[in-house]
């Protein structure tokens, strides 16, 4: 049997596309295949709200740890639990709803920073067990790495803001030992990372972390720390919605939430400038999203454009199931699409700025028109190599 010229060309046309398809699911496979790393090791939880503080709050141990400076306060809540942990009150400080100066009155924990098997300090996050009514009347937490004889703040670190909604409330999330950040309903632990190089200690190793509120009375029931394994910095959508983080551009606010995840967006049609996400690392970098993909994941989110504030470089978007380390280990969930987009290491640097001391890449973020809104959960950075 012949077959005309056209016939052959399309059939190996067909061929040629079934390959390049074949292909993309092998390189995608590869990607997967790659293990994933926890992002913590050697994690201490020094207190996690299961006893209760001593009545002054810092006369036994591991509450001597605790120091305030200026106006701030520490108090025992209560000699009872609320919603099934004991916390204890925060007052005094200075307000942080944006990071554009350091806090005057703040509060205190000494640590002694994880170190490497060869005995030096590693990169490593520090944790705070914060308590999140679903009103978000708790606020967030500013986090610092704190001079260790002036016990003055040297650096930001971020702010940690609940990234769960009303009802039982998850988080995407992990403690300093892995397992889930939502701690109970009302509590999440929120973490605040540092690169060894910026680490400073006292004569006895101790290193100072401080930190303060974006409300007038707070709470909080723990602390901890972990190595860290990845170059991996989150971004609630909280923080980018309030710009407690420092983000100039904000996402806007909704009522709803997802299994427990609380919801924001970018708007759609419009072009939020200046979006600021902190990143730990200089190199190449992967931004990722968590979108909201629909009830059940029926429909995909809808297409965002983005560019660095600076160049007005568009970022291009990746094709990928799963990249970088963190989408492997985050909570699997059929409403949740992420979204990856690569910069070179020239366009980071170029884009960047450093807010007391943290570095922050400058990204415009814009909805294309679509009847769609891109919701979305969560954003982060991870340092990227192929």
């Amino acid at each position: 049997m012949a077959y005309s010229n056209d016939q052959v060309i399309a059939a190996v046309n067909h061929l040629t596309q079934v390959y390049n398809d074949l292909n993309i699911s092998f390189q995608d496979l590869v990607r997967q295949s790659k293990a994933a790393n926890p992002l913590y090791k050697n994690g201490i939880i020094k207190w996690n709200g299961v006893t209760n503080c001593p009545a002054d709050v810092i006369s036994a141990e591991p509450f001597s740890d605790f120091f305030t400076v200026g106006t701030a306060v520490f108090t025992r809540y209560s000699t009872s639990t609320w919603n099934n942990k004991f916390m204890i009150t925060l007052t005094g400080h200075t307000l942080i709803t944006s990071p554009s100066a350091f806090p005057v009155n703040f509060f205190g924990i000494r640590f002694k920073p994880n170190k490497d098997s060869e005995g030096n300090i590693a990169d490593g996050t520090f944790f705070i067990l914060s308590t999140n009514a679903d009103s978000w009347a708790h606020g967030s937490l500013q986090g610092y790495l704190l001079d260790p004889g002036t016990k003055q703040p040297a650096m930001y670190l971020g702010c940690g803001s609940p990234d769960k909604g009303s009802g039982e409330g998850i988080s995407l999330l992990k403690s300093p030992i892995n397992r889930d950040a939502q701690d109970f309903r009302y509590y999440q632990w929120f973490p605040f990372d540092y690169n060894k190089e910026d680490i400073r200690v006292d004569a006895n190793g101790y290193a100072y972390f401080g930190f303060t509120g974006t409300v007038a009375t707070t709470y909080f029931s723990g602390w901890g720390q972990a190595e860290r394994n990845t170059n991996f910095c989150f971004s609630a959508g909280r923080t980018l919605q309030t710009g407690y983080g420092g983000s100039v551009g904000k996402a806007a606010a909704t009522s709803s939430n997802d299994g427990g995840l609380a919801l924001f967006n970018w708007t759609r049609a419009a072009n939020i400038l200046d979006v600021r996400l902190p990143y730990l690392k200089t190199g190449d970098l992967l931004i990722s999203l968590a979108m909201y993909a629909g009830a059940a994941g029926v429909s995909y989110p809808p297409e965002l454009i983005i560019r660095g504030n600076v160049t007005q470089v568009e970022i291009p978007y990746v094709e990928a199931r799963y990249l970088g380390n963190f989408s492997k280990i985050m909570k699997r969930s059929s409403y949740i699409s992420n979204r990856y987009y690569i910069v070179p290491a020239d366009e980071v640097s170029a884009n960047t700025i450093t807010l007391l001391g943290q570095k922050q890449i400058r990204l415009d973020i814009q909805g294309t028109l679509s009847e769609k809104t891109p919701y979305f959960y969560a954003m982060w950075t991870e340092s990227y190599a192929p």
